[in-house]
């Protein structure tokens, strides 16, 4: 965290003292913001008008697009820029930089260094004021330097009597004794201990380290050699570089990283190996400083045991005279762990012990060196101490000396607010077994680290007083940085941005809660004297309108018990809410058939949507008018509700953001959201207007002319009480969409009234959630805060019907923090370290996941056989569609079965679930041996790989998979089910264990010991198996020879990260040089008309992407292209567990949903019905295959078919295409008939 304060008081030493005691003073009525801002515009180009500065404030290039500054990083207004962020951040909003130049045009002429019109539209004067003359040289010494982080010195507790408070365990009393072990430096430095350089090493020299490693690290006892082959592991890699000259990649003499290395690999190639190479060369033979990211927790433990155990073997070798290994003492890996999961580690590596010994106290593993929870301070506490101190309540920060007033009668409650705030530190701290680790960092030369806990934690203030994040410390001092599968870090990085916060739950300490009461208090205080600040007031109306909303939202979920079963525990945005409701009225579309009032006796199973239909359609307006109408209507009205979601409340100031004029029906539906905020509920006039307005929107006509239809009584009454059901989705629809622009508008405003309200910065859950500490470096997101919402009924009681209000907001655009790795410090005058990004898919097409922005300028390929010595080796992949069928109702024996298909299935699922499994594990009738098909299926692989992995959709569906498996007497005792690491040991079998109904299971992080159990099958989540787990044979080869997968991997509709990696994705390809940024920047009259430009086509990008329905054959040939590579990323990314060692896989695709008309014995399939299609379509232009419908022109989101490119795709994706190439090359098999004496399950 930075410091601004003190980072203008230092500035202000570049003037006479008086007139830095002129400009303090003059600071109480001047926002020194808006003059920096205004310097900034005139040291851009003094051409700029200064409502030109806002868009030059958010991170965005619109200077470089505009030809204002130089694209080198040592321009000098690219540096003032980024300097200017760290001030003027909260000015990246139009209307706010708008209004803060009007209150300061407003302050008397003798008071600003500036003068301009009105309109804002003209360059701004210099002039000299009367006061602070020379205040100018002020701003500059701002713009040419970083503040300084914020500093939090902590006293350190002595001896006797303290309390401390706890949120579960209240006050308690701890008696500190004399003669503690006194306390030890641990401080860690700030800055790199010697200058960094680019990495430039020979090929052949990491190669030569490899073979040290190979002789240090010894297998341990039941490993086999191969693991620990260094040397040999390194050999069967080959390293490919890009000639930035010809643009074409060549095998790479030297490995040379400048800055930042996007460097990709095959699935199972080798990029670990190489990674823990090229960390052990910086250190051992370089003598550098490396910071490791890597995939979990588990992970970074058993790589810093990695490293560890190579120092311990080279101190054997320097003992023994051995020359080659000086320095290679060095190595000292200490994994970083957040101190908030610490404990939920600890836990998981017990639960994953258990299952050896059921004894907590025999549990032994060298990762508890680094999860110690021990607090020694704990023994010492009172007599009211009636159990273990929980984990986060220890007293690190928080000890309240007591004298013996105290100890005479005054309790927690009665301490001053004064005693409270003169908390002290443990004085044992540096000594303390849970702080190891921290206190490692400072001799350790590899720190290994989640993506988040490098990000979000920070230097514990008793090492430090700087209030810096791991990161930050990281990129000041490492040399090297490695980021291990970084694809999926970028996605960790956009949800690490994109935080969820509390708005309402049980109890007085709720987000929304806590700030009113500050806001009352705090206006009380000083009389309302604030609101005379304009932005005072908007806030507080804000919050007030937010406050009215959220309790309208609440009480209607707690009231209506449908109504929160329409909503279920998913999340919820104003598009899904309103794209469920638009689906559903017959204006916009009719069911395929209304039924009869005898079929409403015996309904068929169908969605709560399509179930919604039926009984509006009886009250269609008009039910002659074709689909086609209907579809232009849909359009229409969702034309005025998007309308409607940007200004729900017709208060909008940013009109130039809007095309047109809204619509009547938007005017219409801001005066009813208003009116809802300001009635009271149940309001008769207000239902009628809502009840009007309804009618209008979806076609509904009066439920009273259903009189005159030939309807049954019940069939009457049902569509009535839909009808109330619509109305009340409705309200509930329109008050989300009020709380999410007024959240929007609090949260944008929060900065500038933090200092008027007194809010204290580093309590605000809801500003604060995310890591703003990097708001100054990556852009601000381009549409707003709010995405989603969430309620969580209250798991304590199972009758109550209250629970958490949450939302979940979006800060910045997460992944961009990848690029700006190297550069991240640039203004503080320090070189950032040299980044080496590994992933095997981070070239990815139109991917919105896992594509990277980085080109990629490095390959690791296997290398080549001995015997095709010019063929580089890749695996082969045998694809198969394994369908099972299923027996129609009164079908007659010449009609086919039906395909079963689990995708898209939620009232039957475990019985489609069921019978597919038992349609594979059961006797094969068409099997002359009446052989299951499993068993056929391990028949074909070699004997040390006759292992199958089953892969679902969720654990809850491995879970039931597992059920049906154990009751097919062929497979039980031969199958594992995994799940979570979180999962209560209570509900976890043993391995030794038997059950008729449960299957045994294994946990997430033992995921490798796969192969030392008993277990033929394994059933599995497809996520949790995607990445870091190898599972291996003693061959050093993959365990598992075939893969099933039972479902379509479609993510669900509720999935707010599809929409949060969609709009960020767009975002960074749209403004990289020469894109579309670019044009729309170039193009416009004026900065501040290319930033309203921008947004007003981020706004539609939003609402296209929002709008839209994933639905396989509903999504447009755009959204199906970025859908097919998300999902053949994360199928190949678990194919490619199955190709370790360079061998070859067996692939089986279940669910008919992957290919519908081969599951029905045709050939028509397409990209609009199967995915596998869609798959080989997307690879094919990269490979001399395109599709017809992919010769046109190429849309701005398709990676072009370049020489680099085409290299690309063969380098990863070649066994993935061949594969699905011959799948879809063959026919399609017979679909049996039910009268067949083959009798498929």
């Amino acid at each position: 965290m930075r410091n601004l304060r003190d980072h203008l008081r230092e500035a202000l030493s570049a003037i006479p003292a008086a007139e830095a005691a002129e400009y303090d003073d003059l600071s109480k009525r001047l926002d020194y913001t808006v003059e920096l801002g205004l310097r900034v515009i005139e040291l851009v180009s003094p051409q700029l008008a200064p409502i030109d500065g806002w868009p030059l404030f958010g991170g965005y290039p619109f200077s470089r697009a505009r030809g204002l500054v130089a694209s080198r990083p040592d321009d000098r207004l690219r540096q003032i820029l980024r300097a200017a962020r760290y001030h003027l951040e909260s000015m990246h909003r139009r209307e706010v930089w708008r209004s803060a130049l009007l209150r300061y045009r407003h302050l008397p002429e003798r008071h600003r260094a500036y003068d301009f019109a009105e309109s804002l539209a003209w360059p701004a004067v210099q002039r000299q004021p009367s006061l602070a003359a020379h205040r100018l040289e002020v701003y500059d010494a701002l713009l040419s330097s970083a503040p300084p982080f914020s500093t939090s010195r902590i006293i350190i507790a002595e001896p006797g009597p303290h309390l401390f408070h706890g949120r579960t365990i209240g006050a308690q009393h701890i008696d500190i004794p004399e003669n503690l072990p006194p306390p030890v430096n641990s401080r860690l430095a700030l800055e790199a201990q010697h200058p960094r350089k680019p990495f430039n090493q020979p090929v052949e020299s990491l190669r030569q380290t490899a073979k040290k490693m190979a002789n240090l690290d010894q297998p341990n006892q039941g490993q086999s050699k191969a693991l620990t082959d260094w040397e040999s592991r390194y050999l069967g890699m080959e390293l490919s570089t890009l000639d930035e000259v010809s643009g074409r990649f060549a095998k790479a003499d030297r490995l040379i990283v400048n800055g930042l290395l996007n460097l990709i690999g095959i699935p199972g190639v080798g990029k670990s190996t190489l990674r823990d190479i090229l960390a052990t060369h910086a250190v051992a033979e370089l003598g550098q400083r490396v910071v490791l990211v890597v995939g979990d927790v588990a992970e970074a433990l058993r790589v810093a045991q990695g490293f560890n155990k190579l120092r311990e073997a080279a101190d054997r070798k320097i003992k023994e005279g051995d020359k080659a290994y000086t320095g290679w003492d060095r190595l000292h890996a200490i994994p970083l762990i957040g101190a908030s999961t610490r404990d939920q580690h600890t836990r998981r590596l017990h639960r994953r012990l258990r299952q050896v010994s059921p004894l907590p106290l025999l549990h032994q593993d060298a990762a508890f060196a680094y999860l110690s929870t021990a607090c020694p301070l704990s023994a010492l506490r009172g007599a009211e101490a009636d159990g273990p101190l929980p984990y986060l309540e220890a007293p690190c920060q928080r000890l309240i000396p007591l004298d013996q007033t105290s100890l005479a009668g005054e309790v927690a409650a009665d301490l001053g607010e004064e005693k409270r705030k003169s908390r002290r530190g443990c004085p044992i701290w540096s000594h303390c077994p849970r702080h190891d680790a921290a206190r490692g960092l400072r001799e350790a030369t590899i720190w290994v680290a989640t993506p988040e806990a490098l990000t979000v934690s920070s230097v514990p203030v008793q090492q430090n007083p700087e209030r810096i994040r791991y990161l930050e410390l990281a990129c000041r001092t490492a040399d090297l940085l490695i980021v291990d599968e970084a694809d999926q870090v970028q996605i960790r990085l956009d949800h690490l941005f994109a935080p969820t916060a509390t708005l309402y739950k049980r109890g007085d300490d709720s987000w929304l809660d806590e700030i009113n009461r500050h806001n009352v208090a705090e206006l009380a205080r000083e009389g309302r004297i604030q609101l005379s600040n304009e932005m005072v007031q908007q806030w507080t109306a804000a919050l007030d309108t937010v406050s009215t909303a959220a309790n309208r939202i609440y009480a209607m979920i707690v009231s209506d018990d449908e109504l929160r079963e329409w909503l279920g525990s998913d999340l919820f945005t104003v598009w899904s809410l309103q794209l469920e409701l638009v689906g559903q009225w017959p204006a916009t579309r009719l069911p395929d058939r209304i039924p009869s009032a005898a079929e409403w006796a015996n309904p068929k199973h169908e969605t709560r949507q399509e179930a919604s239909a039926k009984l509006l359609a009886y009250l269609s307006q008009d039910p002659g008018v074709a689909q086609e109408s209907r579809d232009k209507r849909r359009e229409a009205i969702l034309k005025v509700l998007d309308g409607f979601r940007d200004d729900p409340v017709g208060d909008n100031d940013e009109a130039e953001l809007s095309d047109d004029a809204p619509a009547r029906e938007t005017l219409q539906l801001a005066e009813l959201a208003r009116r809802l905020i300001t009635s009271r509920p149940g309001s008769p006039r207000v239902a009628e207007e809502l009840k009007t307005l309804l009618a209008q929107l979806a076609g509904l006509r009066d439920p009273d002319e259903l009189s005159g239809m030939d309807l049954n009584a019940e069939v009457r009454e049902n569509v009535k009480e839909e009808l109330r059901r619509e109305r009340r989705r409705f309200e509930f629809t329109l008050l989300v969409a009020i709380l999410h622009d007024r959240l929007n508008l609090l949260t944008t405003l929060w900065p500038r009234v933090e200092i008027a309200l007194n809010l204290d910065p580093s309590a605000n859950a809801l500003y604060h959630s995310s890591p703003t500490d990097y708001a100054p470096v990556i852009p601000e997101s381009p549409m707003g805060n709010i995405l989603a919402f969430q309620f969580v009924p209250d798991a304590r009681d199972v009758y109550a019907k209250t629970g958490e209000l949450r939302f979940i907001r979006c800060t910045g655009v997460g992944r961009e923090l990848l690029s700006v790795l190297p550069t991240l410090h640039d203004v503080d005058g320090s070189h950032g370290p040299n980044v080496v990004l590994m992933s095997g898919t981070s070239w990815a097409g139109a991917s919105t996941r896992y594509h990277l922005s980085e080109p990629v300028k490095a390959v690791l390929h296997a290398k080549a056989r001995v015997e095709e010595p010019g063929k580089l080796s890749i695996p082969k992949i045998s694809m198969f569609t394994s369908f099972v069928y299923d027996a129609v109702e009164n079908a007659s024996p010449r009609d086919p079965m039906r395909p079963l298909q689990l995708s898209g299935t939620s009232f039957n699922r475990n019985d489609v679930l069921w019978k597919m499994l038992r349609g594979l594990a059961d006797p094969d009738p068409a099997d002359q041996g009446g052989r299951s098909r499993f068993t056929q299926e391990l028949g074909k692989l070699p004997p040390s790989r006759q292992h199958l992995l089953i892969l679902t959709g969720s654990y809850k569906d491995a879970k039931e998979a597992g059920r049906a498996l154990q009751s097919c007497r062929e497979w039980r005792d031969k199958i594992c089910v995994l799940i979570s690491d979180d999962e209560e040991a209570s509900d976890v079998l043993r391995h030794d264990q038997d059950s008729s109904r449960d299957a045994p299971t294994l946990r997430r992080g033992d995921l490798a010991t796969f192969g030392a159990t008993k277990y033929t099958i394994l059933v599995a989540p497809l996520q949790s198996v995607e990445r870091g787990h190898n599972i291996l044979n003693d061959q050093e080869k993959a365990l598992f020879g075939s893969v099933y997968f039972l479902a379509r991997p479609l993510p669900t509709p509720s999935d707010v990260s599809v929409l949060i990696h969609a709009l960020n994705d767009l975002t960074v390809r749209r403004t990289r040089p020469g894109s579309t940024f670019d044009q729309v920047v170039q193009s416009a009259m004026s900065l501040d008309a290319a930033g309203l430009e921008w947004r007003k086509q981020a706004r539609r990008e939003l609402h296209w992407l929002a709008n839209r329905e994933l639905m396989w054959k509903r999504l447009s040939d755009a959204d199906r292209e970025y859908l097919t590579w998300d999902l053949l990323v994360v199928m190949w990314q678990v194919i490619g567990r199955l190709t370790r060692g360079g061998v070859g896989a067996r692939v089986h695709f279940v669910d008919a949903a992957f290919a519908p008309q081969r599951a029905a014995g045709l050939r028509r399939d397409n990209p609009r019905s199967s995915l596998l299609v869609s798959m080989r379509d997307v690879l094919a232009p990269y490979f001399g295959d395109a599709p017809e419908w992919q010769r046109r022109p190429a849309p701005p989101h398709r990676l072009p078919a370049t020489e680099a490119n085409i290299y690309l795709a063969d380098a990863l994706y070649r066994p993935l295409y061949d594969g699905l190439k011959k799948l879809l090359l063959r026919s399609p098999e017979a679909v049996p008939l039910h009268g067949d004496e083959r009798r498929w399950r």
